[in-house]
């Protein structure tokens, strides 16, 4: 979207103000050329509500935080594609979710329960999805996530997302009578992982 000058086929550049009928600013914007370079929105508190910084067309950052002060989300927009977000309730609790990585981690659960099953009857880890009995990885798919492949125990989910691609590792532990889980990446950004993959 672009902003001309009232009347106007001229590009405006400025300063564009709201306030509420309080006279408290509501929101701002700070304009070149007719496109927004920043834009901020506040809370009639005065607590500010959300502040975007713009790199180019489609591509920018984004903050948010609720009224009480605690930020809300951030994210990281390139070309039109979110490339980072995190999210926090109110009590500033990570509450990030993912579209891809959460596929992800409910795909692969069918997948830990196998490799945990297993193991508990062998005592190794199975070498493949055909040992643990699984079907072929690619065959293990959803919207996101293009395979979950089984080697030697570890899985791997591969993601294609809105962020680009990557891989989801889930490795197991033997704790004497259970099988414990670390999750981690060898190429996603920490930023979009949950909270126990980082």
């Amino acid at each position: 979207m672009l902003f001309y000058k009232k009347g106007s086929d001229e590009l405006f550049t400025g300063q564009a103000i709201e306030k509420y009928r309080s006279g408290q600013t509501q929101m701002s914007m700070s304009i070149v050329d007719g496109a927004i370079e920043t834009a901020t929105d506040w809370y009639e508190s005065g607590q500010k509500q959300r502040e975007l910084i713009s790199d180019g067309p489609e591509s920018g950052h984004m903050t948010e935080w609720y009224e009480n002060g605690q930020m809300k989300s951030q994210h990281t927009v390139i070309g039109g594609r979110i490339e980072e977000q995190e999210t926090w309730d109110e009590s500033g609790i990570d509450t990030t979710k993912i579209p891809e990585i959460e596929e992800a981690i409910n795909l692969v659960g069918g997948a830990r329960a196998a490799v945990t099953e297993y193991y508990m009857d062998t005592g190794e880890y199975p070498a493949d999805n055909s040992s643990a009995g699984l079907s072929e990885g690619s065959q293990i798919r959803g919207r996101y996530v293009t395979s979950v492949d089984v080697d030697a125990g570890e899985i791997s989910a591969r993601i294609e997302g809105d962020f680009g691609s990557g891989t989801l590792v889930f490795s197991p532990t033997d704790n004497v009578g259970s099988i414990s889980w670390q999750c981690s990446s060898p190429d996603l950004s920490p930023k979009l992982l949950p909270p126990a993959c980082k």
